[in-house]
């Protein structure tokens, strides 16, 4: 997205002091007093019903839960793991596959790469390099790779796929299927070096 380097830095551990923990704490301020009149809420799905009949300035969207599980197939097997986040306080990325961290921030350099309280340094497997096609969410499901729609179909409406568009490739849901014109794909749009897809907004 154009970023030459960033940033981030975290205050007391444990203390929400974010936009999410925010938001976060405004909804189950909103469930607390739905409760407190009387309704019930044994799942999410109850809870979002809810909360969508109330005006609130935050926008909800309910993720169904296989929603989740075609996503899983994006995430590489083996994530590389970082000890110790309590403790973390400054975050410094200066290229999509690398990241330091120290246990207090430092701002005597406007680059962030100081010495000071002794940085450490991950380097993470870019997303070109990684075979996210193959991974799988559940270790003993077997591992397929893509592969051509070979029978294109009405049972196909719905079903996720993989469309190469000028080279990259997108995750999507059929739409529609045409035996002469071909299929009706809704794609997801990605950002960053690293590949991340996300639904674009309407509009």
């Amino acid at each position: 997205m154009g970023w030459k380097k960033l940033t981030w830095n975290f205050l007391e551990a444990g203390h929400g002091k974010g936009p999410a923990d925010g938001i976060g704490a405004a909804v189950k301020r909103r469930a607390d007093d739905i409760i407190a009149r009387g309704k019930d809420l044994p799942n999410a799905r109850v809870l979002f019903e809810e909360l969508q009949q109330q005006k609130s300035a935050t926008e909800l969207f309910y993720v169904e839960p296989e929603d989740i599980e075609s996503m899983d197939i994006h995430v590489l097997s083996k994530l590389q793991t970082i000890r110790g986040t309590m403790k973390i306080h400054q975050i410094i990325s200066a290229s999509p596959s690398q990241m330091s961290w120290r246990i207090l921030s430092c701002f005597c350099s406007a680059t962030h790469d100081c010495k000071c309280f002794n940085p450490e340094t991950v380097m993470f497997q870019h997303w070109d390099k990684a075979s996210p096609s193959t991974s799988t969410s559940h270790p003993d499901t077997p591992q397929i790779g893509l592969r051509h729609i070979v029978d294109l179909n009405e049972g196909l409406i719905g079903q996720w796929c993989a469309v190469k568009y000028d080279g990259d490739i997108y995750p999507g849901i059929i739409q529609d299927t045409d035996v002469y014109s071909g299929a009706l794909v809704k794609t997801m749009s990605s950002a960053g070096l690293n590949r991340f897809f996300f639904w674009a907004s309407k509009g």
